[in-house]
């Protein structure tokens, strides 16, 4: 961007934050999700919670006593939702459904589309609201609110990331074939 350096540890990239700021959503902004970035954002998620079971085990008091337990626990949990946003995106744009507006509507797209349990559709849209909280309300997050999070809804997290993966590996594995829909178990 002409006028606005760029500091060493904040790389610029003109096209992009030309776009960010002149205020497109960010869905328009997003590069395509190619399948290596897939990959990797499938290993941030394992990678995530191993850390956030961490800190779920130590007691509020100890949490709340340093704030780089804190600090750690909303970025691990917004990249761990931001991963699963990707990834759920790569698997809509796999199945050539449309292209969702929000982050929210990839859940919606996915229930629709019979990929992933209308019974989580809610608690997975809950678990993107949080992370948009993190993102645009970062001075007004509750620590108590994090610190339930991290002790009750982690299975979430894990859920969500079970279910792609067995998309993505049953789409591998019929080389082209369509992705698999959910299907409840007994």
């Amino acid at each position: 961007m002409e006028g606005y350096p760029s500091l060493p540890g904040f790389r610029a990239d003109p096209p992009l934050d030309a776009a960010i700021s002149e205020g497109r959503v960010a869905a328009e902004v997003r590069p395509h999700v190619r399948k290596a970035d897939v990959q990797s954002k499938l290993e941030v998620v394992p990678e995530n919670i191993e850390k956030l079971e961490f800190l779920r085990a130590k007691s509020y008091q100890e949490f709340c006593s340093d704030f780089r337990n804190i600090d750690s626990a909303l970025h691990r949990l917004q990249t761990s939702i931001q991963a699963l946003i990707d990834i759920g995106s790569y698997v809509i744009a796999e199945l050539g459904l449309r292209t969702p507006s929000s982050n929210a509507e990839v859940i919606e797209i996915l229930t629709q589309a019979e990929v992933i349990n209308p019974a989580d559709r809610d608690r997975y849209i809950s678990m993107i609201q949080f992370r948009n909280r993190v993102v645009h309300l970062y001075n007004r997050i509750d620590v108590e609110v994090v610190y339930r999070i991290l002790r009750e809804e982690l299975d979430d997290i894990r859920k969500l990331y079970r279910v792609l993966l067995d998309v993505i590996d049953a789409h591998e594995g019929e080389k082209g074939g369509e992705l698999r829909r959910f299907s409840p178990r007994p």
